[in-house]
């Protein structure tokens, strides 16, 4: 242990206390909040917690109840987690998570939004109304985002049209990139494909960019054996 520096003759302490001590030792020498201490009961009697330098360990020993004086299973008794460094870690995992997905806008996805928009502004006015974007998209305001902001702005011009879908692809996780799905979206709007069919067509991009697994072959020489 760290305060142990100097003293050779020094490789264990014992320490014996009562309940609510050690519970206060344990949380000021490990370093846990107060919460760890609410959360935690009093050792049983004659319990034993081992501690390496500044880690709780856990029982060694579970002691022996109150009630009947009987010997405690360490199977039946534990030390809870320190709950704000759960919440720590749950909060660093939730962070990860969404920078991991986090989608990247490129400018493919820009030239696809550019190409999409000229053929929704048929007046060729730089801006979008609800009614032309509404014959192109389809659908209803809510479950389309574009209709939704056309109703409540007005006609919108191209870069509040590309800062709805790059709101959008980093709020809901895309299976490809946005341009390809944009361009299907061209293609439906210039009467290209039906509807339908761009479903279909999504599901081929879809299925080539997350090819299924192989199936584990016997004869596979590239298998570990």
């Amino acid at each position: 242990p760290k305060w142990s520096v100097g003293r050779d003759s020094v490789e264990n302490v014992i320490i014996v206390s009562h309940g609510v001590t050690i519970r206060a030792f344990i949380m000021m020498w490990c370093h846990l909040s107060p919460e760890w201490f609410e959360v935690n009961a009093n050792p049983p009697n004659c319990s034993i917690i081992r501690i390496d330098d500044s880690e709780c360990k856990g029982y060694v020993c579970g002691g022996y109840s109150n009630a009947h004086g009987l010997p405690i299973s360490l199977k039946d008794i534990g030390i809870k987690e320190d709950p704000r460094l759960l919440e720590l870690q749950r909060t660093r995992s939730r962070r990860f998570r969404r920078s991991a997905h986090e989608y990247q806008w490129t400018i493919q996805d820009t030239e696809a939004a550019a190409e999409l928009f000229s053929i929704m502004d048929r007046d060729n006015s730089g801006t979008v109304c609800s009614e032309e974007a509404s014959d192109i998209l389809g659908g209803d305001e809510d479950s389309n985002s574009i209709l939704r902001k056309t109703a409540e702005l007005g006609p919108i011009t191209f870069e509040t049209f590309v800062s709805i879908l790059h709101k959008e692809s980093q709020m809901r996780a895309t299976p490809i990139q946005y341009c390809e799905i944009l361009s299907l979206a061209c293609k439906v709007a210039r009467g290209e494909l039906g509807k339908l069919e761009a479903q279909q067509a999504y599901l081929e991009l879809v299925k080539d960019a997350h090819p299924a697994p192989t199936p584990f072959q016997e004869d596979d020489e590239s298998r570990i054996v």
